[in-house]
């Protein structure tokens, strides 16, 4: 898989924290919790919070 330049994709080891703006809350959860194996934590309305299934302290 290449990124942006044509460079190739680095392999992605550890996200510490992402804030991410977008139209649909709920397919954006769906598609993280399907895709990236990530589970929601809290529910607000406007706002979820995931994290991976590793503990990492």
């Amino acid at each position: 898989m290449r990124g942006g330049g044509g460079r190739p994709w680095r392999r992605l080891r550890q996200v510490g924290h992402a804030t991410l703006a977008v139209r649909d809350l709920g397919r954006a959860r769906d598609l993280y919790a399907r895709v990236a194996n990530l589970v929601p934590t809290c529910e607000e309305p406007g706002r979820v919070l995931l994290r991976s299934q590793f503990e990492h302290h």
